[in-house]
């Protein structure tokens, strides 16, 4: 079960990936909320030409059990994360 991904979907993956990185980078300096369900980010990663065999699937948590349910080969990890009042603290601190 090798990778076979043509150069020309890698380069546009990559495109794809820095494109909206900067874009977020231009459009606010705080991070940008996201869904967290898997089936809407895969519709839309679809939208960006991201080929369909590549998914974004739920980790239900990081013990050896829960991660052999992951399938593989694993390209990213996306971290969701509720926004605390420490969280925007230590933003201001890091803008100072």
């Amino acid at each position: 079960m090798g990778l076979n991904y043509s150069f020309a979907n890698f380069v546009k993956v990559v495109l794809v990936v820095r494109f909206h990185r900067i874009y977020i980078e231009m459009a606010t300096e705080t991070l940008i909320p996201l869904e967290s369900n898997p089936e809407v980010m895969n519709k839309f990663l679809q939208k960006l030409g991201v080929p369909s065999k590549w998914n974004i699937v739920d980790v239900m948590g990081l013990e050896s059990e829960m991660l052999s349910w992951v399938p593989r080969p694993v390209l990213s990890v996306m971290l969701l994360f509720p926004v605390s009042n420490a969280y925007e603290e230590y933003k201001q601190k890091r803008r100072k």
